[in-house]
């Protein structure tokens, strides 16, 4: 493969990419979800619940106040359907050059399907939970970004392959490509719960209910909605023709004479409501929750932009490519804006979630957890996911944890990681890889979360004071 090809494949690879990167991003990159199958929230505590299920703040084995701060709550996320971490290490890292076994190997990875990249980053900027009198409160604001991308099989061997004579007479589609991104900021308050009518069931030893009310501030936004493309070369001759449709909104680029991207970073809003039930079984050792996020879920965009962009090569005689002045007498753009300041709507995803911990001993705690999404969403496509994990306190400050899932977004996963608490700190850390473990795995994730506990007054202290 030629050094300019080998460059345009890595620069596709690279731009696809990129954002490292759905209100659902909040969730897949948290420490303790990475570690533990994703499925931690039955024995999250404090600010943890958010995005999780709400009514897990009011369970009585709650602390009193917990604090989240900026940098230190943080984690990513990054998967494709393809290549392992040795295939990107082999060959596209350090300048290595193609040979043709090298080309057909990669593309053989990618045989009979898309080429898909997913991913997500988020960040807890500030967050606090509390125990108040009547309910438990916490208050959180995040920053998240998701991006979805299928490349079209006929373009990915285009990519890897080149075209060669073998290619002659056979037209190419591109029509299956697709990307999106999001990226928002979402601002959430907490209400919880609990409830007396436990009593009066035998097995349930604990009732609470929660809501997280949210607003969602859509920063930027980016969708093909529609892509025709093809190729066809014969001899001496090719031809090849490319139209996508786009829309989007938000300060996507710092490029004063693009007439496509806005030029604010607050280009959108929404609001968000997430239910929850949660209790305590099996004389306390148990919980179990079932929620429902972004029930409500519409985001709005009053800076939306559609364009199309495209081009056209009509019967290009292959003898001339060698003439300075190639493209600029064959390569025929097409770049029209079609609209501007248009009023878009788009959906977050809807997740259903069922959750359960139990704890073995004093040691050891099992989780599972069962989610859903039903549809498509930019950034995020539908998928069912179970998982299961386990932490196992070694000492009193040291947790250590796994799990594995599958189905969702990344298909198998499977998770590592570890906790510290000194005092009133407490830090997890969570390593993950998808579709595979260490450097055969095609994706890896990262979470570090730090939470400052203060057990002063917990939840059922509060209530115990509250009743009297």
């Amino acid at each position: 493969m030629t050094t300019r090809a080998r460059i345009l494949v890595l620069a596709f690879t690279f731009l696809a990419s990129l954002p490292l990167t759905t209100a659902y991003a909040f969730n897949p990159v948290q420490a303790r979800d990475i570690s533990m199958g994703m499925t931690s929230a039955a024995d999250a505590i404090g600010v943890r619940v958010v995005g999780q299920n709400p009514a897990f703040l009011a369970l009585s084995d709650q602390p009193g106040i917990t604090v989240s701060l900026p940098v230190l709550s943080m984690g990513f996320r990054f998967g494709n359907n393809a290549f392992s971490n040795t295939d990107i290490s082999d060959y596209f890292q350090d300048g290595k050059y193609w040979t043709t076994g090298d080309q057909e190997y990669l593309a053989g990875r990618v045989a009979g399907d898309e080429l898909s990249f997913t991913s997500d980053i988020w960040m807890r900027l500030i967050g606090v939970s509390f125990p108040a009198k009547y309910l438990d409160i916490a208050f959180t604001y995040d920053m998240g970004m998701s991006v979805d991308a299928d490349i079209d099989e006929d373009l990915t061997d285009l990519l890897l392959l080149g075209n060669s004579l073998d290619d002659l007479g056979e037209r190419k589609s591109f029509n299956n490509t697709d990307f999106s991104s999001i990226l928002l900021s979402r601002i959430g308050v907490t209400f919880a719960k609990s409830f007396n009518y436990a009593e009066e069931v035998t097995w349930l030893d604990e009732l609470t209910a929660g809501v997280t009310f949210n607003y969602f501030i859509g920063h930027s936004f980016f969708d093909i909605v529609n892509m025709e493309g093809d190729l066809l070369t014969e001899q001496g001759n090719t031809s090849s023709h490319a139209y996508f449709e786009v829309v989007g909104a938000g300060q996507l680029s710092s490029n004063e004479e693009d007439d496509f991207y806005g030029d604010s970073f607050v280009a959108g809003g929404g609001v968000g409501i997430d239910l929850g039930v949660g209790g305590k079984i099996l004389e306390g050792r148990g919980t179990v929750g079932l929620s429902i996020i972004n029930l409500v879920n519409q985001m709005s965009w009053t800076d939306g932009r559609r364009a199309v962009y495209g081009y056209d090569l009509d019967g290009i005689q292959l003898s001339g490519m060698n003439n300075d002045d190639f493209f600029e007498e064959n390569f025929n753009p097409v770049d029209s804006l079609l609209s501007e300041s248009e009023d878009l709507n788009t959906e977050l995803p809807r997740l259903f979630k069922l959750d359960g911990a139990y704890l073995l001993n004093d040691r050891i705690t099992l989780t599972t957890g069962l989610a859903f999404q039903f549809t498509d969403a930019i950034g995020s496509d539908a998928f069912v996911r179970w998982g299961t994990g386990v932490e196992y306190r070694t000492l009193d400050w040291l947790a250590l944890r796994g799990g594995l899932s599958f189905g969702g977004r990344s298909g198998f996963a499977f998770g590592t990681g570890f906790g510290l608490r000194f005092g009133f700190w407490q830090t997890d850390i969570g390593f993950g890889w998808e579709r595979g473990m260490f450097n055969a795995a095609k994706g890896i994730r990262f979470g570090m979360n730090t939470v400052f506990v203060f057990d002063a007054m917990s939840n059922s202290e509060v209530n115990t004071v509250s009743d009297k």
